[in-house]
């Protein structure tokens, strides 16, 4: 046990006082104190620095350089426990400059290490790969394949930081192996929770789970405690972003149970906070604020900033949702007093979004704008692209509740703008992610092949080595079993073409996805086209011939002899420039009808719907089940557009009569369902169309709303009309952290 090893070595530091000051005996107090402090980093790092420092001093004073620079770094991996980062650097610099002057290499590749975690930890990734690949080429040198690994997983945490999925399970992969050949079951463990984090965040759940499972069946097996409640609560965070709230809330409650075994209290606070969020996103928010206050208590007593900065935010939100303005602001102001402190600018930029808010809330614009605007030049120095976007639309909302509506117009455009470049930059990556998924699978199949083939040439080999042992006597029955094997070698080779063919089979069908993707794009891009059209003909044929009427009007106007005539010109005129109105209206509403942004969705879906009926004579109903469903602008926009593409399907294909709208909150979604008493259709004929470059209306909606994560579900059968159900989630804060190993 961990606190035995700490008490026998203040034991022997006891005894030692009482000793002469030989220079010995300094050596043994000294490595005493830096072994106390390498135990307490995890467990109390106020008492590393204490023994650190100790240490510190007793070797300057015998000018020992060794353990100098290893009092420096136990003393700043003290100070990355307390997230004072800036300290920490001070301390590993210190460490790495007397390191580097002995040309003790370990030393160094160790110091390059926590340095590299440090940059981490502040968002310098450059750094912090700079540093992690130095300390990996040392460790290579030096043949310590352990520490090799642990670099390999580092860089991997890296990439996955910075959100390069490949390259970061590219060196968890390498890690494993070393980790593998070392047999370092601590590091195999760190490496299956990373990928599982690289899986996770690229919404490969399913290889996610898969990853986690492998680790904590290591923890496990190993009793180690430490990791298994690190895999339970992130198998947790994945049932909670699956939306199982009842599995998320058992994993985290076995993460604090094995936490509570090894007394390790911050993951404790962490699970309290997971649970705490679980309670939010269901609307308990006096349970989510006691477990919120749990998880602060814990790390205010651990020293650990950072992540009570985070327990201040996520209060400061429970009590924004419970409209307790005041509470609210106390914690999200403390929270950015914290994150300031420690220099973690992605959160001191959420933290400004969130208290604009509360001063949305106490329609304090002034206050509101003074910290988007913070927020804004935060987010945007460090590509924080999710919160600018929110504090770009939140502006727009202040500018246009103070009545400013050229800044409001501004904002609203850059809002666009970003919006777009966002979407188009996750779609690139999409696309990118799916090519890289079908080659990484086929490598697999290919290895898992070879190894197929290696295990049983391996086997072979032995069998015929036991039967050239025993020739003489058992030559008839050294017959039989070649022949088995030779049977059994052509079933392999069956197989391999078997699997050869399953390979052709997915190649052509990614293919074939490709020919869809080009297809759409084609098609999305004549939509756009006819949009456009159909705009500039409104225009002309609209406005501008009812102004060519008006300036015709006026020219007259100027030789009308009697005031008679002169009037009668200026009712024409009036008379036309309401016409206008009307058809600029007419067409703003087609455009982006005000009542959604307004009012929200179940209006403006009762809007449509009546519009739809006075439009083309086709009975059609809106019904709502009266409950609050929050949702984003974004998904109100596509869910809007989504109903009024299926009201399109329902009049061009379906021959409707009646069609039915319904908005209703399902759990944690919303749904809208069209149903129509329409001709029908067998939904199983959608793909292949889709393949002969047919039915791009429903393969759209269905491509748009999965890659969002909403669902389609459609039921229709020949004659008996159609009901489609576009579902969206409700609004919810999620987020996800990776860690590196020290």
């Amino acid at each position: 046990m961990a606190t035995d090893k700490i008490k026998k070595l203040e034991r022997q530091l006891t005894e030692l006082s009482s000793k002469s000051r030989k220079e010995e005996t300094a050596l043994r107090k000294i490595d005493i104190l830096n072994n106390l402090a390498c135990d307490y980093r995890n467990i109390n790092p106020a008492k590393t620095i204490r023994y650190g420092k100790q240490a510190l001093a007793l070797a300057v004073r015998i000018r020992n350089q060794e353990r100098i620079s290893t009092s420096y770094q136990n003393i700043g991996c003290a100070y990355i426990a307390k997230c004072a980062y800036m300290k920490a650097l001070e301390y590993l610099q210190k460490a790495l400059k007397t390191a580097t002057h002995i040309k003790d290499k370990s030393a160094i590749a160790h110091s390059c290490t926590n340095i590299s975690s440090v940059h981490l930890r502040l968002g310098n990734y450059r750094e912090a790969l700079r540093y992690q690949i130095k300390a990996a080429v040392i460790f290579e040198k030096i043949v310590d394949k352990k520490n090799l690994g642990m670099c390999y997983g580092n860089i991997g945490v890296i990439y996955a930081e910075i959100d390069d999925a490949n390259k970061a399970l590219e060196y968890y992969n390498k890690s494993l192996k070393f980790n593998s050949e070392a047999k370092n079951n601590s590091g195999l463990t760190f490496c299956y929770i990373g990928a599982a984090n690289v899986y996770q965040n690229s919404a490969d759940y399913t290889k996610s789970l898969q990853y986690y499972l492998k680790a904590l069946k290591i923890a496990e097996a190993t009793g180690d405690k430490h990791n298994a409640a690190s895999c339970y609560h992130n198998i947790g965070a994945l049932h909670y972003l699956l939306g199982d709230d009842d599995k998320a809330l058992a994993f985290f409650l076995k993460s604090v149970k094995k936490c509570k075994e090894i007394n390790k209290k911050p993951k404790i606070a962490l699970a309290e906070q997971s649970i705490g969020q679980i309670y939010a996103a269901q609307g308990a928010y006096d349970q989510a604020i006691k477990k919120y206050n749990k998880s602060l208590e814990i790390f205010d007593a651990i020293g650990d900033k950072k992540r009570a900065g985070m327990s201040h935010m996520l209060l400061g939100l429970a009590y924004l949702s419970k409209n307790g303005y005041p509470k609210a602001l106390k914690h999200l102001q403390q929270s950015l007093r914290i994150n300031e402190t420690i220099g973690w600018q992605s959160g001191a930029a959420d933290d400004h979004y969130y208290i604009a808010r509360v001063y949305a809330g106490l329609t304090d614009y002034t206050g509101a704008i003074k910290h988007l605007r913070k927020g804004l030049m935060l987010a945007r120095e460090i590509e924080h692209r999710s919160i600018e976007l929110e504090c770009l639309a939140l502006l727009r909302e202040m500018y246009e509740a103070k009545g400013d509506a050229a800044k409001a117009l501004a904002y609203y455009k850059e809002y666009g703008t970003l919006k777009d470049d966002i979407f188009n930059t996750e779609k690139s990556r999409q696309i990118a992610d799916m090519r890289t998924r079908y080659e990484t699978e086929q490598k697999e199949k290919e290895a898992e092949i070879y190894r197929l083939r290696n295990v049983e040439l391996r086997r072979e080999i032995d069998k015929r080595k036991k039967a050239e042992n025993e020739l003489k006597q058992h030559r008839d029955q050294l017959e039989t079993i070649v022949a088995k094997r030779t049977a059994k070698l052509k079933a392999i080779n069956v197989e391999l073409k078997q699997e050869i063919a399953e390979r052709r089979r997915v190649e052509k069908e990614l293919l074939g996805y490709q020919r869809q993707l080009r297809s759409l794009a084609h098609e999305l891009s004549l939509v756009e086209e006819k949009q456009r059209r159909k705009i500039a003909t409104n225009l002309h044929d609209n406005i501008s011939q009812s102004l060519m009427i008006i300036k015709s009007t006026l020219d007259r106007l100027v030789t009308a002899r009697s005031v008679k005539q002169v009037r009668h010109k200026l009712e024409e005129i009036q008379s036309y420039i309401m016409d206008i109105i009307q058809r600029t209206r007419s067409m703003t509403f087609e455009i982006s009808p005000p009542v959604l942004y307004e009012l929200g969705l179940e209006p403006a879906v009762e809007w449509l719907a009546e519009r739809f009926q006075e439009q083309h004579g086709i009975t059609c109903e809106f019904q709502d089940d009266g409950k609050k469903k929050p949702i984003s602008e974004d998904w109100r926009c596509i869910l809007f557009q989504s109903t009024r593409e299926l009201l399109v399907n329902a009049r061009k294909h379906a021959n409707a009569r009646k069609v039915v709208i319904s908005t209703c909150k399902d759990g944690r979604h919303v749904k809208v369902i069209v149903k129509d008493d329409g001709v029908g259709f067998d939904p199983s004929i959608l793909d292949e169309k889709i393949a002969k470059n047919e039915g791009f209306g429903l393969f759209n909606l269905r491509q748009r709303l999965t890659h969002l994560r909403g669902k389609v579900e459609i039921a229709s059968e020949e004659g008996q009309g159609t009901k489609i159900t576009i579902s969206a989630p409700l609004t919810t804060n999620r987020r996800t952290t990776n860690r590196i190993q020290t």
